[in-house]
């Protein structure tokens, strides 16, 4: 069987195939997961030098990478930082920036940010 048109965003589906006997056969799974949502701007909050991130509304994301880049005034970028997060286990591994999810402490999701001339 065939399904036109599958959506792409791992939703679940229950399939019910009745044949000529009046036998059924019930088939249950996800469809491939292939969207990427992008993370919306208004979930970004500026207060003074803070910034919250609002966690993804989506319900498959794993990872939030946080990126500050200064652009000078001749419009070419200046500098990059990517902004880490604090865990709430460790496992001796290198720091890892952004938010992943399970692991990141609450306090990762405000982050302040020195202004820049």
């Amino acid at each position: 069987m065939t399904i036109a048109n599958a959506p792409v965003d791992s939703s679940r589906y229950v399939v019910n195939v009745d044949n000529a006997g009046g036998t059924t056969a019930t088939a249950t799974g996800a469809f491939a997961d292939a969207a990427i949502e992008p993370y919306p701007a208004c979930s970004v909050i500026w207060n003074g030098d803070n910034v919250t991130l609002a966690r993804p509304e989506t319900q498959d994301w794993r990872y939030l990478y946080m990126t500050e880049k200064w652009i000078g005034e001749n419009g070419k970028q200046q500098q990059e930082n990517q902004l880490g997060a604090s865990y709430t286990y460790s496992q001796n591994t290198p720091p890892i920036t952004g938010i992943i999810r399970g692991r990141t402490t609450p306090a990762s999701y405000t982050r302040s940010i020195p202004r820049q001339s």
